[in-house]
């Protein structure tokens, strides 16, 4: 248990790759051990997070129905290689900064108003650029109230009104997954994108908050305590290690 406990510290407060994180353990802290391992504990971490933001996201919307709340909605292409591209759609709260992430391989209308509708609860005024697929928002029968910027034009709005809190987080999270991971195939890219996530929004944590956030989120998954982290079914996936050295 107590080298599972470094290892996790080398991936929330550290946020080290697992190559990265073998090579910490054995020069700094004189602790062996093998690769398989580090990169098998690095793989449940991981779910557990995936997981957790799993539950939580099924049973809690940003806002409250007709709060008269700002939300920034967009998307953004975060892999674009031979013929795959995977987008990322994204809406944060603008007051907040709370957010929801979901990734697509399309942007069209049906996809952006079901994440919409599915994420952001009625009534609240949602703030987008100029793109075509936010069109269903201007219908009539919207839920929401429709503010839109061209930024084509330089318009990207001001306050609580601008798409700026959106733009920002997607700076924030490809720097964060690039600076530890330079490849990541679509298969993984999620389970990679909710431990960026779950590092971002605990931020401002110390290291014992940052800690406590990820058991916080064990429990709620496994609905168990700390003391039954080390079990066998911590080690029992069979899949093939992620590639996250790749450097």
């Amino acid at each position: 248990m107590e080298y599972i406990l470094e290892v996790l510290k080398t991936f929330i407060l550290l946020e080290l790759n697992a190559e990265k994180s073998y090579n910490y353990l054995l020069s700094e802290k004189n602790i062996t051990l093998s690769k398989p391992l580090i990169y098998s504990i690095y793989k449940e971490i991981r779910k557990v997070i995936y997981q957790y933001y799993r539950i939580v996201y099924e049973t809690e919307s940003l806002g409250v129905i007709n709060g008269n709340q700002y939300y920034s909605v967009d998307e953004s292409l975060f892999i674009h290689r031979d013929k795959e591209q995977l987008w990322l759609l994204g809406a944060i709260d603008n007051s907040s900064k709370d957010f929801r992430l979901e990734a697509s391989i399309r942007r069209d209308s049906q996809t952006l108003e079901k994440f919409i509708k599915k994420y952001l609860e009625k009534g609240n005024t949602v703030i987008t650029d100029g793109w075509l697929g936010y069109s269903f928002l201007d219908n009539g029968d919207s839920c929401y109230q429709h503010i839109k910027h061209l930024h084509g034009g330089g318009d990207f709005g001001t306050g609580l009104e601008s798409t700026s809190h959106i733009e920002g987080l997607w700076g924030i999270l490809k720097s964060k997954i690039k600076s530890t991971y330079m490849v990541i195939p679509n298969v993984n890219f999620m389970k990679f994108l909710r431990e960026s996530e779950f590092k971002y929004k605990n931020r401002s944590l110390n290291n014992e908050g940052k800690i406590a956030a990820f058991f916080e989120a064990f429990r709620m998954v496994y609905n168990t305590g700390e003391k039954n982290f080390h079990n066998n079914d911590f080690y029992s996936d069979s899949e093939d290690l992620d590639n996250d050295s790749v450097e």
